[in-house]
């Protein structure tokens, strides 16, 4: 007589034994993802003590964590800021959302929702609306972040004059470099189309939108870690930091300028350096100075840089391409002085 007890145990196992490994992954994977849970509020609240003895006190009165079980979502109703500095301020969003893989934590997608509110000590304020507003933030080891992208489109801003304006859209990326020789440097680019900013627009003398585009690095950036921001401004400057541009533009229908060239900051806050500005249009840019027009012996040295004048005098648009000399709070060109500059921040 054959003994089955064999087969029926083979059997049972094959009956039993995937519902058992399926309960025991369940498990692993829940208590793996309240692990990371766990960390996620841990690494929140450190981040915010280390903000707050920075002078920025952020406050999260709704926050709830989920996801469960692949990702990691952290939502922030309601969040406020208030920072210190030399123009205090105080500002709300609706709501903050920062989503991260859970075998990928240190990668995380932030929105953010509307309005941006925000209170200047000095009684300004400033209220932003958007259609989107997205962003990518790689952090390292120690809560500072290596790698940021943001993207906002469809933006309103309502202000001072300054600030007023919209913005179609936009995308800022920053990326710390690696390797011996330039370690510690920021590749910044910045790409905004169909902005309208009445005060530039006013200043450019063309009411049709702008775009704008910027590539370059700002040396020594690692500098900028933890702290107030004009403490480690301050501090970058004096330690040589400096923002190089490869290229900065600004081009509107029948007007475009970019400047190329090294930017710093001297001992009262204001920018140094060294540009070279070309300018399609110059006759605009040059109006904004009150330079030009009819003036006779201002237009013919300035015909003589742009190249020729229209038959009342007046200067055609034409290509200006000029070394711009900032320093001791001045814009000059050469011995001429164009505007002057304050405190930036």
């Amino acid at each position: 007589m054959v003994n089955s007890l064999p087969q029926k145990r083979s059997s049972r196992l094959r009956l039993y034994g995937p519902p058992v490994l399926l309960v025991l992954a369940g498990l692993a994977l829940s208590g793996f993802w309240m692990f990371a849970k766990t960390q996620a509020e841990t690494s929140m609240d450190r981040w915010m003590a280390q903000e707050a003895a920075s002078g920025r006190v952020w406050t999260c009165p709704d926050r709830s964590i989920g996801g469960y079980p692949f990702r990691i979502e952290i939502s922030c109703t309601g969040p406020t800021l208030k920072a210190a500095g030399n123009v205090p301020f105080e500002a709300s969003v609706g709501r903050i959302l920062a989503v991260a893989q859970i075998y990928q934590p240190d990668l995380a997608i932030v929105e953010f929702s509307g309005p941006l509110q925000q209170k200047n000590a000095d009684g300004t304020k400033l209220d932003a609306t958007w259609e989107s507003l997205r962003a990518s933030v790689h952090i390292l080891a120690d809560q500072t972040p290596d790698r940021v992208s943001v993207e906002m489109k469809k933006v309103q801003l309502a202000g001072d004059a300054a600030a007023s304006g919209t913005i179609g859209h936009a995308e800022f990326h920053a990326r710390l470099v690696e390797g011996p020789a330039a370690a510690g440097d920021l590749d910044v680019a910045v790409a905004v189309q169909g902005a309208v900013f009445p005060v530039i627009n006013a200043f450019t003398g063309v009411a049709e939108p702008m775009d704008v585009a910027l590539r370059g690095r700002a040396e020594q950036a690692a500098l900028l870690k933890r702290g107030l921001v004009p403490t480690l401004i301050d501090q970058w400057a004096q330690s040589g930091g400096k923002m190089i541009f490869d290229e900065a533009s600004l081009t509107q229908p029948g007007f475009a300028v970019s400047v190329k060239g090294e930017v710093t900051f001297d001992a009262q806050r204001r920018p140094k350096g060294q540009l070279e500005l070309n300018a399609t249009g110059a006759e605009r840019l040059l109006a904004a100075f009150g330079i030009g027009g009819k003036d006779k012996g201002v237009t013919g040295l300035l015909g003589a840089l742009l190249g020729q004048k229209k038959s009342d005098g007046t200067l055609k648009a034409s290509t200006l391409k000029l070394p711009v000399r900032l320093g001791n709070g001045k814009v000059a060109i050469g011995p001429i002085v164009l505007a002057e500059l304050g405190p930036l921040y």
